[in-house]
């Protein structure tokens, strides 16, 4: 077991990681937020207390999106999402998209749903110079402007990036609903937040 201090550079974020669904010994929460295998609305309700205990909300959200490991970055996912909009860690989200993720489809998932318009200029020059064509699926899932180079990029996509980002989306929404939490996030006046229809996915009809 890891000791109390492994855990202080997750700041207000830290029972996340330092017990889980077993107690102290089993994975911690974060790993529900990943592939939903287990209960994420107990999961997103530790990201809430977390956040409603946090002295520094849009800092101790940056912390974790600017690590370099997956798993701080998919809480801080959450926790944007669950933050009001003056307290959502925007720049550093982008930031991290730019940089490069394993959970690359989470990510951009959450700038689709959080970010303002045009967002998409800022990071689809670097999921084209990286070649990471999983970013580039889940790019052309949520954007409804692509560059024909992305596309092209998308289209090498063999770990299923569109498809993560809309499965993540719509455990997310369910995992919310199911803890009470209220999902703030605005939907774009002018475009779907998907490139999919509201009929494919019930929680779209609400955005």
């Amino acid at each position: 077991m890891l000791r109390r201090s492994a855990f202080k550079p997750f700041r207000a974020f830290a029972p996340m990681f330092a017990s889980g669904p077993g107690g102290k010994d089993g994975p911690g929460w974060y790993l529900a937020l990943l592939n939903w295998s287990y209960d994420g609305a107990a999961a997103v309700g530790v990201v809430r207390t977390c956040l409603d205990r946090s002295r520094d909300r849009p800092g101790d959200t940056a912390n974790l999106l600017l690590m370099d490991d997956w798993r701080p970055q998919l809480v801080g996912c959450v926790a944007l999402l669950i933050a009001d909009p003056a307290d959502r860690a925007v720049g550093e989200l982008l930031q991290a998209i730019r940089r490069g993720s394993w959970i690359a489809p989470q990510l951009l998932a959450t700038a689709a749903l959080a970010c303002p318009a045009g967002w998409e200029a800022d990071v689809a020059a670097d999921v084209l110079e990286r070649g990471d064509s999983k970013a580039a699926a889940a790019f052309v899932a949520v954007s409804s402007s692509v560059p024909p180079e992305l596309q092209a990029l998308a289209a090498a996509d063999d770990e299923g990036g569109a498809e993560i980002v809309r499965q993540w989306h719509t455990c997310l929404a369910s995992a919310l609903d199911e803890a009470g939490i209220g999902r703030a996030w605005p939907a774009p006046q002018d475009r779907e937040p998907w490139q999919m229809g509201p009929d494919d996915d019930p929680h779209l009809r609400e955005l």
